[in-house]
């Protein structure tokens, strides 16, 4: 028999299969958006799962940190009540692994953000 310890029934057990650093890194996710996650801050969440990761587990290589947040993230959608936005938790879910690699892409210089915006002026004399 699979007895589940106080810990599972607190956070409440998924059918997802997690490890100990998914499950810190949701408890970080949820100490900072006790609602969960949604369209308005799925980004704001990626930042904050980077920078922690950044700062508590530097031995883990770019693709394990990104495995790591978006199986936390997964996990927060799934664990949380999205209440009327319920509906649109597929496409947020489908969405992060996407925001995941954008994010690293501007980090690693392969997007350009505020590019030097060229300006003509034309004076009419």
């Amino acid at each position: 028999m699979n007895a589940l310890s106080e810990g599972d029934l607190k956070l409440g057990v998924s059918a997802r299969k997690t490890s100990k650093e998914t499950i810190e890194v949701k408890k970080f996710v949820m100490q900072h958006f006790p609602h969960g996650i949604d369209h308005g801050n799925v980004m704001e969440a990626v930042m904050k799962c980077v920078r922690f990761l950044a700062q508590t587990k530097r031995k883990l290589t770019g693709q394990q940190k990104k495995k790591l947040i978006i199986d936390s993230l997964l996990l927060v959608l799934d664990e949380t009540d999205s209440g009327i936005l319920e509906n649109f938790e597929p496409l947020i879910k489908v969405m992060i692994p996407t925001v995941v690699d954008n994010l690293i892409d501007v980090e690693k210089g392969k997007i350009k953000l505020n590019k030097g915006v060229r300006s003509s002026c034309c004076c009419l004399c």
